[in-house]
């Protein structure tokens, strides 16, 4: 299957929301837990308007995957990198990472800051992040160690809106 990253539309968030919360679903969380993190995953119209927010869609121009980038000075964090759970494993979430790298060296940064799910770290260092430390979220009443990762960006790239995957 080809995907096709592009911008993503203030209307599509219901849509990232949706797969945001199948991918934590994807990781067996319990209800409630995933009822706690419901605001930490919505992602609204005027969060993609205010951030680099870019979707994987498949040939039948259904939106299955998508990525969020927000500036922090000289510094990008990847709030979100999210996958249709049936195609993880398949390299599309290697494909959403690539171009959220390329957009982030588009906007100049030298860095890529990520707070992973716990459930994909392995995935991030396998992309070439490295941990530089933790944070501790009790959210949900239990205590999760959240992985802080880095990427490092270097050079500057022009990105193209159509960039196939």
């Amino acid at each position: 299957m080809r995907v096709m990253i592009r911008p993503a539309a203030p209307s599509e968030a219901e849509v990232l929301t949706g797969l945001a919360l199948a991918g934590k679903r994807h990781w067996g969380y319990p209800e409630p837990w995933l009822e706690a993190w419901r605001g930490l995953l919505t992602i609204t119209p005027d969060y993609v308007r205010a951030h680099v927010v870019s979707c994987a869609e498949d040939e039948t121009g259904q939106v299955v995957g998508f990525y969020a980038l927000e500036r922090d000075g000289g510094r990008c964090r990847l709030e979100h990198l999210w996958l249709d759970p049936s195609l993880i494993g398949g390299g599309f979430g290697r494909r959403l990472f690539d171009h959220a790298v390329r957009a982030a060296r588009a906007l100049r940064a030298a860095e890529l800051l990520i707070e992973a799910e716990p459930n994909a770290e392995g995935f991030y260092l396998h992309m070439g992040a490295v941990r530089v430390g933790e944070t501790v979220s009790r959210l949900t009443g239990t205590e999760r160690i959240l992985p802080q990762l880095r990427y490092a960006l270097s050079g500057g790239v022009e990105l193209r809106p159509d960039d196939p995957a």
